[in-house]
């Protein structure tokens, strides 16, 4: 994403959870192009102490089987 569209949408919202799918919301409603490359590496967070309900350390929590 460029610097202009993330600006132009607003950058991340306050949310309790979901900003990086809120983000790019935004992002297609200014008329932005999104491209979703599934050959790029992604890094996450390994962290398990939630900061968002059902963000990723709640679906690790999931994946390891000690979520709800």
């Amino acid at each position: 994403m460029t610097a202009h569209a993330y600006l132009e949408a607003g950058g991340f919202p306050g949310v309790a959870t979901g900003e990086d799918r809120a983000l790019i919301w935004a992002t297609r409603a200014i008329g932005a192009n999104v491209c979703h490359d599934g050959h790029e590496p992604v890094r996450t967070s390994g962290r398990r102490d939630a900061r968002a309900p059902s963000g990723m350390a709640h679906d690790l929590e999931l994946l390891d089987g000690r979520g709800a």
